[in-house]
């Protein structure tokens, strides 16, 4: 594993949680967005002292290739990292970007979702991450392909530390 850890507000298992990040994301029901947005950030904010540890982080949401962006009109890892950054005070980079426009994990399994990735990522041009604690942001968790992809780019650039956090792992 290329993250240094894991943080999730609730497990993906759960049907009315499933169904809910589902109507937000594929559904365009915006509304939900904000209701999920609440969830995650009183979960964050009863867990900030495990954030406090991270002095001086800064937040990179996992990117959307711009086709996924353009058809689904916004980012779910971007709101929440959004979320994230107004309530704990930090720093929001984006040093990242999706070149490859891939099938939807989701529809995948574990050894797919790897293959899935190879190549979608890369750096945007030159980017200071030497010593710095990453947090990434997603919406939910399940093999752990894509958070593992980013983290090895963001190592790679300097970064001391990667960690993940999610609305839900599944």
């Amino acid at each position: 594993m290329e993250i240094d850890g894991l943080i999730s507000a609730v497990q993906y298992g759960i049907p009315a949680v499933r169904k809910a990040i589902y109507a937000w994301k594929y559904g365009s029901v915006k509304e939900m967005g904000e209701v999920l947005g609440n969830l995650f950030l009183r979960y964050m904010e009863k867990h900030k002292t495990i954030f406090e540890n991270f002095g001086g982080a800064v937040i990179q949401p996992i990117p959307l290739h711009k086709r996924r962006l353009l058809a689904r009109g916004f980012n779910q890892a971007e709101f929440l990292a959004d979320v994230l950054c107004r309530s704990l005070g930090y720093k929001k980079i984006d040093v990242l970007a999706r070149t490859k426009s891939t099938v939807p994990q989701s529809e995948l399994n574990d050894e797919e979702r790897l293959e899935n990735l190879n190549y979608a990522f890369q750096l945007r041009g030159s980017c200071e991450l030497k010593g710095k604690m990453v947090i990434l942001v997603d919406d939910v968790f399940t093999s752990g392909a894509t958070m593992n992809e980013c983290a090895k780019l963001l190592k790679s650039a300097g970064a001391k530390e990667v960690w993940g956090v999610t609305l839900a792992r599944g």
